[in-house]
């Protein structure tokens, strides 16, 4: 097997697949050759023709072409129905689906990527969403929907288990750094902190040495979304502070933890080495750009930040 640090650079790379024999009819993920990642093997016969596969070797695969969407190549975008088959409520206004891959489908992404979703009937209203899953997580994809705008809510309160969706592949560029060395900082406000619960899954299943932390701010202690999976992700991994704030707590909320705002003083807290940090801020505008800004203002590099915002 690999050491872990090979094998968390390849699990970067998307749509690669694991070397084998030339007489071999399977296209395989990469992350499949770690015993912890439970990715079934997918015969070439049920892959689609716009797929494009990178190999390690182009003569594994002679039915692929050794191409890698990341090179800029132009390859058609899968667009298909998935089925809703699990619900869970994470808050009082924060629910998780679950949307399984149709049969015969591999889907290779990149964690802290999104998909557009719209119900069948009605394609005209869509949205995107971040993965709430990660890209170990094989045969389905989470996303995490809080009872918010118009089709927000629509998804929310009418999305069951049996329904279906329609689902564009996942895109996007909001994803770890290549070298797990790295240390990983992920500032969050309200639901946009979605996209580190794929972040945090996928590092604690690699097993990687990468130190990473999520500084989550809410209004009060209700609103926290993953609390529970997030203390277990910590007892799991060493290497995983889960560190949340209260921004309007109330003396009845009964809260013990930290209150107020993210600060410069907060962030610097949890940075070990600012020029080996990588951060990450996701939800409202205000909150990401004041993050940004303290970021700066400290002497963090541009290159260093990334985020995505909304409102």
């Amino acid at each position: 097997m690999e050491d872990d640090a090979t094998l968390y650079k390849t699990a970067r790379r998307k749509s690669s697949v694991a070397p084998h024999s030339t007489l071999c009819n399977t296209a395989r993920p990469v992350a499949a050759t770690c015993s912890l990642l439970p990715t079934p093997s997918v015969p070439a016969c049920q892959c689609s023709l716009n797929e494009v596969i990178s190999c390690r070797r182009a003569a594994d695969c002679g039915n692929y072409s050794p191409s890698s969407p990341r090179r800029g190549l132009s390859v058609p975008r899968k667009i298909t129905d998935m089925v809703c088959t699990q619900v869970t409520d994470d808050t009082h206004d924060v629910r998780t689906f679950r949307l399984e891959w149709p049969v015969g489908f591999d889907y290779q992404f990149v964690t802290g990527q999104f998909i557009t979703v719209w119900f069948p009937h009605d394609p005209a209203t869509k949205r995107a969403y971040s993965l709430s899953s990660c890209e170990l997580d094989r045969g389905y994809f989470d996303i995490s929907v809080k009872k918010a705008g118009n089709f927000g809510t629509r998804l929310y309160s009418e999305l069951k288990v049996g329904m279906k969706l329609t689902v564009i592949e996942p895109v996007g560029k909001f994803n770890l750094p290549d070298d797990p060395a790295k240390d990983v900082i992920m500032v969050a406000g309200g639901s946009g902190v979605t996209p580190f619960r794929g972040f945090v899954r996928f590092l604690t299943k690699m097993r990687t040495q990468t130190r990473c932390v999520i500084i989550f701010s809410v209004r009060v202690p209700s609103d926290i979304i993953f609390n529970d999976e997030f203390r277990k992700l910590e007892a799991m991994n060493p290497n995983f502070r889960f560190v949340v704030t209260c921004t309007r707590v109330l003396p009845e909320h009964h809260w013990t933890g930290r209150v107020g705002r993210v600060n410069e003083a907060l962030l610097r807290e949890f940075t070990r080495s600012l020029p080996n940090t990588v951060y990450y801020t996701c939800g409202p505008t205000e909150l990401v750009e004041a993050i940004e800004q303290t970021l700066l203002a400290a002497g963090a590099d541009k290159k260093q930040i990334k985020a995505e915002k909304w409102g």
